[in-house]
């Protein structure tokens, strides 16, 4: 029960973020992650780590809600600074997250005397996480870019010397 919590779990990050929208929240998925590494994570410290992570992204991902559904309505001259805060905080918390989960589940299947093969595809799948991660901050931050392409028209980029300089 607790590996497919955790599976469940990271299928609802595999979404994408529009204008900071997310439409199967995250929250949901670090819940069944929480409860999932919940019999696992007395076991090894690992575990327990990414547990911990998980509760961190809950609460980012909880804030994030109710934050974006504000600035879609609201206050869109936040919207980039938002998103890129919120970029950088999921980026970081979810590489920690699948490092310490690969790592635990990695200890807990040579305790239980499973195929060393297996080994060197925990290597493969942390380095593939890592790259989720990054790409999907990115995905995320790069189409909220375009918005400062459209405000160049509203710069004003002429100098006027105050009347001290003349």
């Amino acid at each position: 029960m607790g590996i497919l919590c955790i599976f469940l779990g990271i299928l609802f990050f595999m979404n994408p973020n529009i204008r900071m929208l997310d439409y199967l929240p995250d929250v949901i998925g670090c819940i069944l992650i929480i409860i999932g590494t919940s019999g696992l994570s007395c076991i090894d410290g690992r575990v327990a780590n990414g547990r911990k992570y998980a509760v961190y992204y809950a609460f980012i991902s909880a804030v994030k809600i109710p934050l974006s559904l504000y600035i879609s309505l609201n206050a869109k001259d936040y919207l980039l600074p938002a998103t890129f805060i919120f970029s950088i905080l999921e980026c970081i918390l979810m590489i920690g997250l699948f490092v310490s989960l690969i790592g635990g589940l990695e200890y807990l299947s040579s305790r239980e005397n499973c195929d060393n093969r297996h080994y060197k595809n925990s290597e493969n799948a942390s380095v593939i996480c890592f790259v989720f991660s990054i790409a999907r901050a990115v995905v995320s931050f790069a189409p909220e870019l375009f918005s400062l392409g459209t405000q160049k028209d509203s710069f004003d980029y002429t100098f006027s010397p105050t009347p001290e300089q003349e």
